[in-house]
């Protein structure tokens, strides 16, 4: 039996190491100082995630299953996260481990106001700060504290109020969600009638792609917590970006996405084309089949060059030099398999990543190319609110960034998930085999709370 964690024991500790930390204390400033503890081998992360009872919290895995996350965020606004300093003072060992999570609404691109919509209380936030949690990278795990502090006293207080709440303790960490019913938001005369508008602009418009997007609502018997909802996906989504922002309200943005917009090591940078869709087989004879139609499709091969293009534009401004396969290949996902082609580059100096933001995202992948025609379009032919759908999230410290595109996502409000899923639209492209397409990409969450894929 593994032994419960010490959270008494802890909260000695880190009381008596801020003698430690003290130096890089300046008054009129806030620093943030990060504290590690290693040996949590009966530190139960399931458990503590789902345990941050009332607070926002944060989980991120990336798609290489190397970095997991999994803690309680302070949200910060611009002004504070500005006033934030990160020493470079190496007191601890890790202060350039220091990460700071973001996003950027995709309905922020199409100037939607938000108030009064389910998106609001995202809308206001685009920074968070890990305060506490716990970390794994690559194999090594261990529960980290970045603590904003301006005094001694400060310092302690936090730590209170972070152990009055009993997080660390173990309880039975998942209950089963069970379906009781998945309603078309979108229904499909909507989707016909948003084809068919779609297809006016590519004669009319110039319009070559435009994405777009179906809304679904999962429906429970029983009642679930959102954490629920996302230990299955961290289980069953291998190959993806898993991810959850949830607020202490109870509300929660997660997703599961094969797509990374970019990943920056000092001047290295990666980006993925990743554009047309199959379903995968039942068994390998058909999966292989499926994958060398996908790979002949007329119809995928121009969606997918679009966004070659497009990145090879982008990287042109951003880069100094750059590479991508000549030939494409198959990502392949639990229940569909895309297109799949990487680009890696060497940054141009002063190249920040809210530059390669601002270039890179919506790519045709999750927009449309014209760019700003498709935004205007999608907003006026979909007739809802994207919020945090298709939007750049991800983290950045000194020297790096990992931002993925939150697509296979949904939103958990009171007690039932929206989900929201989109296919790229071309002018060869039919509604029936988009409907079905996305029918496929939805089995991305559906899956997980059935036993089959």
């Amino acid at each position: 039996m593994k032994e419960t964690f010490n959270i008494n024991n802890l909260k000695a500790y880190l009381t008596n190491y801020f003698a430690d930390i003290n130096p890089i204390l300046s008054k009129g400033n806030i620093w943030v100082c990060r504290i590690i503890i290693n040996n949590i081998s009966s530190f139960n992360k399931y458990s503590f995630f789902k345990n941050l009872d009332s607070v926002n919290k944060i989980y991120w895995l990336d798609r290489e299953d190397k970095l997991e996350i999994a803690g309680y965020i302070n949200l910060l606004n611009k002004e504070e996260l500005n006033s934030l300093q990160i020493p470079n003072v190496d007191i601890t060992g890790l202060s350039d481990e220091v990460r700071i999570f973001k996003w950027r609404m995709f309905s922020a691109l199409q100037k939607d106001s938000l108030q009064n919509s389910y998106w609001d209380r995202f809308n206001k936030i685009n920074s968070f700060l890990p305060l506490f949690g716990y970390e794994r990278n690559n194999d090594k795990e261990y529960l980290y504290f970045n603590i904003p502090v301006e005094s001694s006293e400060k310092f302690i207080s936090i730590i209170d109020n972070i152990f009055t709440s009993e997080n660390g303790k173990n309880t039975e960490i998942s209950t089963s969600p069970v379906i009781s019913e998945i309603e078309n938001i979108t229904g499909k005369d909507d989707w016909k009638r948003m084809m068919s508008d779609a297809g006016k602009l590519f004669s009319s418009e110039r319009m070559e792609k435009i994405v777009l997007c179906r809304k679904n609502r999962i429906k429970f018997e029983n009642q679930i917590s959102p954490e629920d909802i996302f230990i299955k996906l961290l289980e069953k989504r291998p190959f993806s970006t898993r991810f959850f922002i949830g607020t202490k309200n109870g509300m929660a943005f997660m997703g599961a996405t094969p797509e990374r917009l970019f990943k920056r090591n000092g001047q290295d940078i990666e980006s993925d084309a990743l554009a047309g869709t199959t379903r995968r087989g039942a068994a390998a004879e058909e999966d292989e089949l499926l994958g060398k139609e996908l790979l002949e499709s007329g119809k995928d091969n121009y969606e997918h060059d679009i966004v070659i293009s497009f990145l090879k534009e982008s990287y042109k401004e951003t880069c100094s030099e750059f590479s991508f396969p000549e030939s494409k290949s198959l990502m392949k996902l639990p229940t569909v398999q895309h297109l799949f082609t990487k680009f890696r580059g060497i940054l141009k100096q002063n190249i920040s990543n809210e530059n390669i933001i601002d270039i890179l995202h919506p790519t045709p992948a999750v927009g449309g190319i014209p760019q700003k025609l498709s935004l205007e379009k999608i907003r006026e032919i979909e007739g809802f609110c994207r919020g945090l759908y298709a939007a750049p999230i991800g983290w950045e410290k000194k020297g790096e960034a990992d931002y993925c595109v939150a697509i296979r996502s949904g939103l958990y409000y009171n007690g039932e998930l929206i989900l929201y899923t989109g296919a790229g639209i071309v002018p060869d492209s039919d509604a029936d085999m988009e409907w079905s397409e996305i029918d496929n990409k939805m089995k991305n969450f559906i899956g997980i709370f059935k036993n089959d894929k």
